[in-house]
C-alpha cells in the first residue's frame, strides 16, 4: 500500500489526483450515511446485502484487485519523487473507475459530487480549527479538518491491508497474511511519523477496532468449542456402552430397566452437544411411554430389547463423535498458524502508543 510518507507529496502531484481520493472518501461517507454501510451495536461492520450481492460482480472485482496490485507496487518507494509519474497516473485512473462503479451503484454520476480540493495549510493561531471525523470499518479518526484530510486516504489503505489479511486468514492462505502483515506494519510506522508530526499543529487521535485476525479466531474458538463439546460426547458415550453391556449380563429386572432409562434420559438432557448430534427420535417415545406408565416396570423381554436398542444408538454415537473428532483435529492442525498470527497482530495494532485500541476479539 502507499506509505504515508509519501501521500502529502503525491496530493501534491496533481488536482486530478487529488479529486479523485477525495470522491472515493465522498463516496464511501455515503455509503454510511445512506445505509449500505452501518456499525451494529457492538461495533461490527455490517455491509447491506444488496451491495455486497452487487459487488460480487467480476469486473467490480478486477478493478479492487488492480487497484491493491498498483497501490503495492507504489508501497515499493521509499521516496515520493522516485515514484514514477506513470505509475501514479495509473493509480488515480484506477481510482476514478472505482468511484464510476461506486457512483453508478448509488444511482449518481462522478460529475455531479460536490467534492473540494482540501486546505491543507495550517490553521492561523487566532482561528478556531474546523472538527471533522472519519471511518472505516475498523478505524476511526477524529480532530482537525485539515489534519483529518492528511490521514484520510493512508487510512483507507490501512484498512485495505486489514481487509486483505482477514481475507488470506479465512481462506487458509496464512504465507499471504504475513507478507501483508509486515506491509501493514510499515504502513503503521509511516502513519506513527505523519500523525507525531501533525500533533505539533494539530489535534487529532486514531482509534483501531479489532484486529484483521478476528474472524479467523472466532472460527479457531468454534472448532476448539466443538472439538471439546464432541470428545465429552464420545467419552459419555463410551463409558454408557459399558454400563448397557454389564446390564445385559444381569437377570434383575429393575436394575435393566434403571440402566436405559438412566442412558436415553442424558441425552435428552444433554447440555451444549456438538453441532452434528440429534437425540434419537426412539428416546423421545421412551420418554413418553415412561410418562404414561407412570414408573411402572415393564416386562424382562421388553426391558433388555430397549437396553439393546439404546446399545445401538449410542454405538453410532461414539461412531460418529470419533469420527468428527479426527476431522476437528484435522482442520485445527491446518488452522495452526491463526493463534500466532493473531498474537502478533494484537502486539503490533493493541501496542501503538500513538493510537488507540478497542478489542472486539469477545
Amino acid at each position: 500500500m502507499v506509505y504515508m510518507g509519501m501521500m502529502m507529496a503525491l496530493i501534491c502531484w496533481g488536482e486530478e489526483y487529488t479529486q479523485a481520493i477525495e470522491t472515493y472518501s465522498y463516496l464511501h461517507q455515503r455509503m454510511f450515511y445512506e445505509g449500505w454501510f452501518e456499525y451494529s451495536e457492538t461495533g461490527e461492520f455490517i455491509v447491506h446485502e444488496a451491495f455486497r450481492n452487487w459487488a460480487g460482480r467480476e469486473d467490480y472485482i478486477s478493478c479492487l484487485d488492480r487497484w491493491q496490485e498498483c497501490s503495492s507496487r507504489i508501497a515499493q518507494y521509499t521516496n515520493a519523487d522516485d515514484i514514477p509519474e506513470s505509475l501514479v497516473t495509473e493509480y488515480t485512473q484506477i481510482v476514478q473507475e472505482l468511484n464510476g462503479y461506486l457512483a453508478e451503484f448509488l444511482g449518481t454520476s462522478v460529475d455531479q459530487i460536490p467534492v473540494d480540493v482540501p486546505d491543507t495549510t495550517a490553521v492561523a493561531d487566532d482561528e478556531p480549527a474546523d472538527q471533522a471525523s472519519f471511518s472505516t470499518a475498523n478505524i476511526i479518526a477524529e480532530g482537525d479538518a485539515s489534519a483529518i484530510d492528511r490521514v484520510r486516504f493512508p487510512l483507507q489503505n490501512i484498512q485495505s491491508l486489514y481487509d486483505t489479511i482477514a481475507r488470506h486468514l479465512e481462506s487458509g492462505g496464512y504465507s499471504l497474511a504475513q507478507r501483508n502483515i509486515d506491509n501493514l506494519s510499515a504502513s503503521l510506522s509511516s502513519l506513527e511519523a505523519e500523525v507525531t508530526d501533525l500533533r505539533s499543529r494539530h489535534s487529532i487521535s486514531i482509534t483501531f477496532h479489532g484486529l484483521p485476525s478476528d474472524e479467523a479466531m472466532r472460527a479457531y474458538r468454534e472448532m476448539e468449542e466443538q472439538r471439546d463439546r464432541n470428545y465429552t460426547l464420545w467419552e459419555y458415550a463410551q463409558k454408557t456402552m459399558q454400563d448397557l453391556d454389564a446390564a445385559l449380563l444381569e437377570s434383575n429386572l429393575s436394575y435393566i430397566t434403571t440402566v436405559w432409562r438412566t442412558a436415553y434420559q442424558s441425552m435428552l438432557d444433554w447440555h451444549s452437544p456438538p453441532d452434528w448430534y440429534e437425540v434419537p427420535q426412539t428416546f423421545y417415545g421412551w420418554y413418553q411411554d415412561s410418562e404414561e406408565r407412570a414408573g411402572i416396570i415393564m416386562e424382562i423381554v421388553q426391558a433388555i430389547q430397549r437396553l439393546q436398542v439404546a446399545r445401538s444408538e449410542f454405538d453410532r454415537i461414539r461412531t460418529t463423535a470419533l469420527d468428527t473428532h479426527g476431522e476437528i483435529l484435522e482442520r485445527l492442525e491446518e488452522a495452526g498458524s491463526v493463534p500466532d498470527i493473531d498474537s502478533q497482530l494484537r502486539g503490533l495494532i493493541g501496542g501503538l502508543g500513538w493510537a488507540g485500541f478497542e478489542d472486539r476479539s469477545d
